[in-house]
């Protein structure tokens, strides 16, 4: 390992202590192994910067990178880099040209950022006002305050994740977040008041599956050295193959701290990470953050305690002015008590809850000011510009990121009992009941629906907490560049997967079931489906339908419960817009029904208007709403799968049904990206697609639908209904 210069090690800061300079031939630095100095870091791109011997420095070129190359705080695409000078590439922490290499300014590793004229409203209330306060680099700084002061919101403006309504937020040399937020997220970590870890996953396996997400693709050794160098940083070794739910606070809080590490930011924020633990566990995780800014990162923690005070090289303190938070007080902690004339922490605190008009932004030195001594000129339209998109992912990473959501769902669920057991009890279950339940009937549609009713359950099941109990997991993920749409894509390979081994043991069941229960006459039909293939896929993909409703609820849904509350009154309708409820379950596809084959709707309706004038509008509305259920497709193609149950005359009936369950699909798969790719955008302060264009193109394509129904309702044999029909012509004699 390089030495960054005072026993630092390359592997605990994640970038080497020195980079060589070309004496030839340039010298390019990126992520591709092709290239002279190889860096394995998510704001490194394939190929970065080109380093050229020149004359009185060194020639710096950027290659085109994402997030750009800098000198003295500048980004730039070529400069001249002289001795003295500072170089940065990505979120990488600065190296001083010394005439001869690269070296690692280990007094600048940290990243310093400044806060201006911050303010915050929610619902017409004032939370934050005028914040001002700066973050020296490598510092350990805390953030005291009463209960509702606004701590945890101040640090929600300082990782990007709460959109001010007023101010500016810069860091490093002068740089605003609002013009690159991306390159801003990608060099801080954030560790929340919440445990945001899988208590079913080992230690090293939430580490190795956050790595994946957040790192380039490596290789197994480089994956594992960077693991285990996090884990010894943390004191986390002896207990890497451990449940992370079998774990103390402490060391839950620890495995927290080491996810972030592993992107090696340089601005570590924190949500009270001591709260909930008893003293000696407080002493062992502050001394351990304080040991992360002595290697130079930035970590910035609130704290409701005056325990820990002395751990900080700063304290800033909020107060409740006029009913909304502010700065009062920044200075190194020893000044505190003396600042306010006070000797004890309850004084403190009793000054903090009351702090008066006179409160006001304070700066360094610990002295409190008068109100206005923050920067009042500053434009109310920043963070208004919280856009930008995550660097583009390459095909390898978007795949990397998928599987593991996949594999990380899979894990849980294995390593849950109870959750697995009842995957795998429900498919016995509802076949069982099926059989039992409908098996007497004469003809095969009665269990058709019922094996597509329960192939919707299952997916529906699978799927309708998975996004709104990681809901505070994803947000994590998502700073850290994880995709939504790899996200998306894990979660439905896994539910896919699930659903289709449900659906395959389900129908295994009902074989065995079959000789014992089904009607004689029916057996053969349903036989033949039990084993056909073209049956088990229909009833696989109606299952990955369920799925999809499942995520769209999840991603709608506040809480767990309200999702699962839900599910009765989804699956309803699958059930009442069905040929079986309707009463037609006993009757031949032939027969004119709401609910005949797509084929034969059009035949239905003018056969209706002929005898059923008076249940017209009734039977349109049946049969326009059914075709958005999923059961109904399904039941025919599990139906027809017996070509003796294949109406008549009608070749293309089965090829329309596959063709209306695909379409289905896919329209649950739009709304299902449009639902969440809005819900990502709130979560992450990004805005969201733009959906009036695509919402405008379905409108457009259901008017002409309704519009072509609407002329087929009214025709019957040639004329319209409604019309009184004309006279025969008259004939002379």
């Amino acid at each position: 390992m390089t030495s960054a210069g005072d026993g630092t090690t390359s592997a605990t800061l994640g970038w080497p202590g020195t980079l060589p300079v070309p004496v030839g031939a340039p010298l390019v630095v990126g992520r591709d192994a092709d290239c002279a100095v190889c860096l394995q870091h998510a704001s490194v791109s394939r190929r970065h910067l080109q380093l050229t011997a020149a004359p009185d420095g060194l020639a710096v070129q950027d290659l085109g990178s994402r997030f750009g190359t800098y000198v003295n705080g500048s980004r730039v695409v070529t400069a001249l880099v002289r001795p003295g000078d500072m170089l940065r590439f990505g979120s990488s922490p600065p190296y001083r040209y010394d005439g001869r290499r690269l070296v690692l300014a280990l007094e600048a590793l940290g990243m310093p950022v400044a806060v201006r004229g911050l303010d915050l409203f929610r619902d017409g209330r004032c939370l934050l006002r005028n914040v001002s306060l700066s973050l020296p680099a490598g510092g350990f700084i805390g953030i005291i305050g009463p209960s509702g002061v606004g701590k945890s919101l101040l640090l929600g403006c300082l990782a990007s994740t709460v959109k001010p309504d007023c101010g500016e937020l810069r860091y490093d040399d002068d740089r605003r977040v609002a013009d690159d937020l991306d390159a801003y997220r990608n060099a801080i970590g954030l560790v929340t008041q919440d445990d945001l870890v899988y208590g079913t996953l080992t230690v090293a396996e939430n580490l190795r599956f956050a790595a994946r997400i957040r790192q380039p693709p490596a290789d197994a050794q480089q994956e594992g050295q960077r693991i285990a160098a996090t884990l010894a940083a943390m004191e986390l070794t002896p207990h890497r193959d451990k449940l992370v739910r079998v774990l103390s606070g402490g060391q839950r809080k620890r495995v927290n701290v080491a996810i972030e590490l592993l992107q090696h930011p340089r601005l570590l924020l924190l949500d009270e990470p001591t709260s909930g633990l008893d003293p000696g566990l407080q002493v062992q995780l502050m001394e351990l953050l304080r040991r992360l800014a002595q290697h130079g990162v930035t970590v910035v923690c609130t704290t409701h305690t005056l325990d820990t005070l002395h751990y900080f090289d700063e304290v800033i303190a909020l107060g409740i002015s006029d009913g909304a938070g502010t700065v009062v007080f920044q200075g190194p902690p020893a000044g505190l008590y003396g600042a306010f004339q006070v000797h004890s922490a309850d004084e403190v605190f009793t000054h903090l809850q009351n702090a008066g008009p006179r409160a006001g932004a304070v700066p360094r030195g610990g002295v409190p000011a008068e109100p206005g001594t923050g920067s009042t000129t500053v434009p109310r339209r920043v963070f208004r510009l919280v856009g930008g998109t995550r660097p583009s992912a390459s095909a390898g990473r978007w795949l990397t990121q998928a599987a593991v959501v996949a594999q990380r769902s899979a894990l849980g669920l294995l390593r849950d009992r109870g959750a697995a057991g009842l995957a795998l009890a429900q498919p016995l279950a509802l076949a069982l009941l099926i059989f039992l339940t409908q098996g007497d009937h004469d003809r095969s549609t009665f269990i058709h629906f019922f094996l597509a009713l329960a192939a919707v359950w299952l997916g529906m099941t699978a799927t309708v907490r998975e996004i709104v109990r990681e809901r505070a997991l994803y947000i994590r993920d998502g700073l850290a560049g994880l995709r939504w749409d790899a996200y998306l894509t894990g979660k439905l390979a896994y539910a896919a997967a699930l659903v289709a081994s449900q659906v395959i043991l389900m129908m295994l069941v009902g074989r065995v079931l079959l000789p014992l229960v089904a009607d004689p006459g029916v057996r053969p039909l349903l036989a033949a489906t039990l084993r056909h293939p073209g049956a088990i896929s229909g009833a696989i993909l109606v299952g990955v339908g369920g799925a999809l409703i499942g995520l769209i609820i999840s991603a709608l849904a506040g809480s767990e419960q309200a999702a699962v509350a839900l599910l009765p009154l989804v699956l309803l309708p699958q059930v009442l817009f069905s040929r079986v409820a309707y009463g037609d379950g006993s009757r031949y596809w032939t027969d004119s029904s709401p609910y005949a084959p797509v084929v034969r709707l059009e035949f239905h309706f003018q056969e209706s208007h002929d005898s059923k004038p008076r249940t017209d509008w009734s039977q349109s509305v049946l049969a326009l709403a059914s075709l958005a259920m999923l059961t109904r497709p399904g039941t025919a193609i599990l139906d027809f799968t017996a070509p003796e149950n294949v109406p008549p005359k009608l070749p293309y009936a089965v090829p329309v049904e596959w063709l209306l369950l695909v379409l289905l699909l896919l329209l649950h798969l739009l709304a299902l990206a449009l639902t969440f790719q809005r819900h990502h955008a709130i979560l992450q302060n990004r805005p969201a697609f733009k959906t009036g264009p695509i919402l405008a193109f379905l409108a457009r394509g259901a008017k002409r639908l309704l519009q072509r129904t609407a002329r087929s309702l009214g025709r019957r044999g040639g004329r319209v209904v409604g019309r009184p029909a004309r006279p025969p012509p008259r004939t002379s004699s």
